[in-house]
């Protein structure tokens, strides 16, 4: 069924019969090809719990929309509701903020990127560990594909041995957040680092990544769009933490409080490394210094 919401987003829907305690959002832009992907995988989920699952175009020039609303009949045989909606409004903050308002009050609600596989047992076992740790925020813990690029394959290699990685803590692709987590969050800000505002908005002790919750998390293809990726994230982390100075240090991501070992004692090859600190150097560069854009999507 396509209608007009009441916000004047253009949006279609497929309706099931009982009101679901779950909720799936995806923001997307221009990602048709990973999100029928990621809607095939969420078909196959082992999750018994009903679900209205939302996608957000945002700003989309592709055919995704029309591809999405296509799977309205296979989510309603399942018994899930599945909506798209369409804004005009850029900003990955923007969708996510459009998620939220279709969905209010779900007992669970996951965020997910277009572009994320999540494992066939990832939701329940993100939903078991919510409710089971007593968890506020939990996410999936990512696999990385090798990529085709040599260079993309040495950050790689680095960025897995991490304190970022090895902490423990949140990491983006797909998060679970419970009602106490929504509250804390409130709506997302307009910024780059959507994923950096739900860290340290909910209390570190209620927030964990689930080792067996996995989920397929590509790197981009190629070291300029790997470069960009970074520097992008590393100018929206700068505006988070410039915006919510105590929330960043109250809450601050654990690798920033602990003292590890930088790669985990682990050996990585010279030119890993080298890759590695170039291109984190790099981002740096770019955030501090680079044209502002505030609202790119990521």
């Amino acid at each position: 069924m396509s209608s007009y919401l009441s916000n004047g987003v253009r949006g279609a829907s497929s309706s099931a019969p009982d009101k679901p305690t779950a909720a799936f959002i995806v923001p997307a832009r221009n990602d048709s090809r990973s999100l029928n992907r990621l809607l095939d995988q969420l078909l196959e989920q082992r999750y018994d719990t009903s679900v209205d699952v939302v996608v957000v175009f945002n700003d989309s020039a592709d055919d995704g929309a029309e591809c999405a609303a296509k799977f309205g009949e296979r989510f309603e045989r399942r018994g899930w509701h599945l909506r798209v909606v369409e804004t005009d409004v850029p900003g990955k903050w923007h969708a996510l903020n459009l998620g939220l308002d279709e969905v209010p009050g779900r007992t669970v609600t996951f965020l997910c990127d277009a572009d994320v596989v999540p494992a066939p047992d990832a939701l329940w076992r993100l939903e078991e560990s919510l409710l089971s740790c007593d968890l506020a925020l939990a996410s999936a813990t990512p696999a990385y594909p090798d990529s085709a690029s040599g260079i993309v394959r040495s950050y790689a290699r680095c960025y897995r041995a991490s304190p970022y990685l090895r902490s423990g803590d949140v990491v983006p692709g797909l998060f679970a957040l419970d009602r106490r987590a929504l509250e804390s969050l409130r709506r997302f800000p307009d910024s780059l680092a959507d994923d950096r505002y739900l860290t340290i908005a909910v209390d570190p002790s209620l927030r964990l990544r689930i080792p067996n919750a996995r989920i397929d998390y590509p790197f981009p293809d190629s070291p300029i769009d790997l470069l960009r990726q970074q520097a992008r994230w590393a100018r929206g982390n700068r505006q988070i933490d410039l915006r919510y100075p105590d929330l960043a240090i109250d809450h601050a991501p654990r690798h920033q409080t602990q003292r590890r070992p930088y790669f985990g004692g682990t050996r990585q090859r010279p030119r890993d490394v080298a890759v590695y600190l170039a291109v984190r150097l790099l981002a740096e560069v770019g955030a501090r210094f680079g044209r502002s854009q505030p609202n790119a999507w990521r």
